[in-house]
């Protein structure tokens, strides 16, 4: 579980190419998070910056193909609900 702020979206190159990634605040320092999964529930949700966020990982998933993927929550806190999570 990662609880931050949103910062920002951005486009990084990688060796295989570019990648999504959010950049949240957190008590320990500025971190990134990454990923198929987590740029497609960033993007969704449309997060305002400065937001309050919570990703919680699910653990990898099998698909019916076998196929893998790390599985996330993500929970917004916003101004009619600022504590969306338990």
């Amino acid at each position: 579980m990662l609880i931050g702020e949103f910062v920002a979206h951005s486009v990084r190159m990688g060796s295989t190419g570019s990648y999504g990634v959010a950049t949240l605040r957190t008590e320990i320092g500025t971190l990134t998070v990454s990923g198929v999964v987590i740029r497609g529930l960033f993007e969704a949700a449309d997060v305002p910056k400065d937001a309050l966020v919570r990703v919680v990982f699910n653990g990898e998933q099998t698909g019916p193909a076998g196929r893998t993927w790390r599985d996330f929550d993500l929970f917004v806190a916003t101004d009619e609900e600022p504590n969306p999570w338990p």
